[in-house]
């Protein structure tokens, strides 16, 4: 079998799939819709939940999935929270960010 050759230097692969440092784009890319709550719904456990809304914005941008070590870049957790409190406001899903993450979003 034939090697792979890379492309990319490493930094230009972390430029490549680096979130943005604007707030304002990083919440643009972050923003979960009506129909995407829905689908997080069908998992069950909060956590479960979480991690189906995090994979759900990495496979949008920057269109791949975490590695088995990987942590998710923090600002986004902090963006996914609060963005599915003000859906819990409208009652289709309940979060706060001060619960364990094992509470996140019943169904009520």
């Amino acid at each position: 079998m034939v090697p792979r050759r890379e492309l990319l230097t490493p930094v230009q692969r972390f430029q490549l799939f680096a979130f943005p440092e604007d707030k304002s784009e990083l919440i643009r890319l972050a923003t979960l819709l009506a129909e995407d709550f829905a689908f997080v719904r069908q998992h069950r456990g909060g956590h479960n939940r979480l991690g189906i809304a995090v994979l759900m914005i990495y496979l949008r941008f920057p269109g791949r999935v975490l590695g088995p070590t990987e942590k998710p870049h923090a600002p986004i957790i902090g963006i996914v929270l609060p963005n599915r409190e003000s859906h819990r406001r409208r009652g289709s899903c309940t979060l706060r960010a001060t619960r364990p993450v094992a509470n996140i979003c019943r169904n009520r």
